[in-house]
């Protein structure tokens, strides 16, 4: 069985009123939600809260979720409405902080990734809309189709974006090395650094 009809089944069984089924849509999905609304809105306190959000509005909604249809993109079009709703309202509540202030623990495991992939003062060049799309596609994994359909865009946005946040973030890192953002090596899951519990 694949991850996207164990999600699906997780979710018939939810909307049915198994809340063992809603839990385990929780803990396969927190971290990984996290750390994407962390690579974005680029403050753990922020993403917390984002993921508890998300959640709240995705068990909301379970019921109008189409089983025939994929439930990352579906997921992650939760987590682009509730993070960019997040910046809207903060925006006018604090002003950004030096990147030495708001920079996570060195021991904590977002922290370390963007230590090996050296990302982070690339991240922080890049706008908000921009980081998305890194995060959307290279970490995430959604095809130029899904992300358009995430973002409300057209697929022509989508290009736009990546090739812009990529251009970006070479001229932070050098020319050439944002390139290994390509086959995922930064951003994947399954490297070793991404394992561990979040920092909720």
């Amino acid at each position: 069985m694949s991850d996207d009809d164990r999600d699906r089944g997780l979710v018939q069984r939810a909307t049915e009123g198994d809340r063992a089924a809603l839990a385990a849509l929780f803990a396969h999905h927190h971290l990984r939600v996290f750390r994407s609304a962390y690579l974005v809105v680029r403050s753990p306190e922020a993403a917390d809260d984002i993921v508890q959000l998300v959640f709240l509005e995705l068990f909301r909604a379970l019921r109008t979720f189409d089983l025939r249809r994929p439930f990352l993109p579906w997921l992650y079009r939760i987590v682009h409405n509730v993070s960019v709703d997040y910046l809207k309202r903060e925006r006018y509540r604090h002003p950004a902080l030096p990147l030495h202030e708001r920079t996570p623990d060195p021991s904590d495991p977002t922290a370390q990734v963007e230590a090996r992939a050296i990302l982070g003062p690339a991240l922080d060049a890049l706008s908000a809309e921009h980081r998305e799309a890194l995060v959307l596609r290279y970490y995430v994994g959604l095809s130029e189709g899904e992300m358009a359909a995430v973002l409300g865009v057209r697929p022509g946005t989508v290009k736009s974006r990546l090739h812009r946040a990529l251009q970006a973030v070479g001229a932070v890192i050098g020319p050439g090395n944002h390139r290994s953002l390509g086959d995922g090596a930064n951003l994947d899951e399954d490297d070793p650094t991404y394992r561990g519990e979040a920092t909720r």
